[in-house]
């Protein structure tokens, strides 16, 4: 079964709300789960328009330990699917709402890789600013005792948009491992972390994904977004509930779930 077939089924099942599961006809690898989310998204893209950022899943140990998967994970994520806070999610359109609480890392270069693997400084002078975020997943119901890596790699890591709040340009003033960040849902925190939850910095996030990127032949491009990761474990809002995420020194981002 070519990539394109197998993208093509879990297209379908998102589409249809039906459970997220496995590709048809099995995958071999995570090159190959790669291969498949690449025609996934050619597919969401005549919805949702081109790709302007990336996620990565799995940065925190809550999130490893929620979805049995020690490895981040990425993810494209579409133009149609971002939006600016305050924002308003309908959950109508999903298998089932999802959200997390993330700071997002805007690229103003490109990232080719020509210099070899990225490092702290390399990564951190490709970064023109930062904000909090919200992270929109649909994991179609999934059974999170079964969820693998390949899995979640073959349905682009169950994307389902972002919501960004302002940007802040002189983000280097502040210690991203540090800053302290918490999820709200009407008002009441119900959970909290750190940058340092996000593989101990959230410039680790573009480390790892820079580098993943250059290995799959393709970059981080400038004004690219980058959403590092939840620093919380994923809730799930009901209709009527509003969502914030807020970040000690980049403000928060919000979303009402109807």
């Amino acid at each position: 079964m070519t990539a394109e077939t197998a993208a093509a089924a879990l297209y379908a099942a998102r589409k249809a709300h039906a459970v997220l599961g496995d590709p048809p006809g099995g995958v071999a690898d995570l090159a190959e789960a790669y291969r498949i989310q690449d025609a996934f998204v050619a597919l969401m893209q005549a919805d949702d328009g081109p790709t302007v950022g990336w996620k990565v899943a799995l940065t925190s140990p809550v999130m490893q330990q929620m979805c049995g998967v020690d490895h981040p994970c990425e993810g494209a994520v579409l133009r149609d699917r971002v939006h600016s806070s305050p924002a308003v999610c309908d959950t109508a359109k999903l298998g089932r709402l999802g959200v997390e609480a993330e700071i997002a890392l805007t690229i103003g270069q490109d990232m080719t890789g020509a210099n070899g693997a990225y490092t702290a400084d390399s990564a951190a002078a490709c970064v023109s600013s930062a904000r909090a975020a919200i992270e929109l997943v649909d994991d179609q119901n999934a059974d999170y005792a079964a969820i693998t890596a390949i899995r979640l790699v073959a349905n682009n890591s169950l994307n389902a948009g972002i919501v960004i709040g302002p940007e802040v340009k002189d983000w280097r003033a502040l210690d991203l491992g540090a800053v302290k960040g918490a999820m709200l849902i009407d008002g009441v925190v119900v959970a909290e972390g750190t940058g340092a939850d996000i593989l101990g910095h959230p410039l680790n996030a573009v480390i790892w994904l820079a580098n993943s990127l250059n290995a799959r032949g393709r970059m981080l491009k400038a004004g690219d977004i980058v959403m590092c990761g939840s620093f919380v474990r994923t809730q799930f809002p009901a209709a009527g509930q509003t969502v914030t995420c807020r970040v000690q020194g980049l403000g928060e981002a919000s979303v009402a779930v109807k």
